[in-house]
C-alpha cells in the first residue's frame, strides 16, 4: 500500500507543461508591425490558419467566423468574393475598407502597392491599388 501511495504522489506531482512556438510566416509579423488599422484579404492561408494568424497580427480578415450568418452578410460576402475573382482590388479598399491583400508570389496582383515579398507570398497595400 505504501508503494502505491508513493507511485501516486510521484505521478501527480506538478510539472511544467511543455511549450512550443508554432512557426509563423513572415508576412504575419509584417502585418502586425504596420501602423494604423486595415483589414486583410488573405487568399493564401487556409481558413483555420488565417483565424490563428489574426490573433497575432490583430487585424480584421475576410472570411472570418461568426456564429450566425444573416442573409445580408452572406450577400455582402458574395459581393466581396466577386470583386476578388474579378481582381478589382481597388474596389475592395474603396467600398469595403480592406487595406492589405496577401497572394501567392506567383499569382498576378495589383499593378502597384507591393509592400512585402518573400519566397511564398506577396502583400499589397490596396489603398494604392488601381
Amino acid at each position: 500500500m505504501a508503494l502505491f501511495a508513493v507511485i501516486m504522489v510521484v505521478e501527480y506531482l506538478p510539472r511544467p507543461i511543455p511549450l512550443s512556438s508554432p512557426e509563423m510566416p513572415g508576412f504575419v509579423g509584417f502585418l502586425r508591425s504596420r501602423p494604423g488599422p486595415g483589414a486583410v484579404v488573405d487568399l493564401v492561408t487556409p481558413r483555420w490558419e488565417a483565424l490563428y494568424y489574426q490573433t497575432v497580427h490583430g487585424r480584421p480578415i475576410m472570411g472570418g467566423h461568426v456564429a450566425r450568418l444573416p442573409r445580408s452578410v452572406l450577400q455582402k460576402d458574395q459581393l466581396v468574393r466577386d470583386l476578388v475573382e474579378r481582381r478589382q482590388y481597388g474596389e475592395l479598399s474603396r467600398r469595403y475598407g480592406f487595406k492589405y491583400l496577401v497572394l501567392r508570389r506567383t499569382d498576378p496582383g495589383p499593378a502597384a502597392g507591393r509592400i512585402y515579398e518573400d519566397p511564398e507570398v506577396s502583400v499589397y497595400d490596396l489603398a494604392v491599388a488601381p
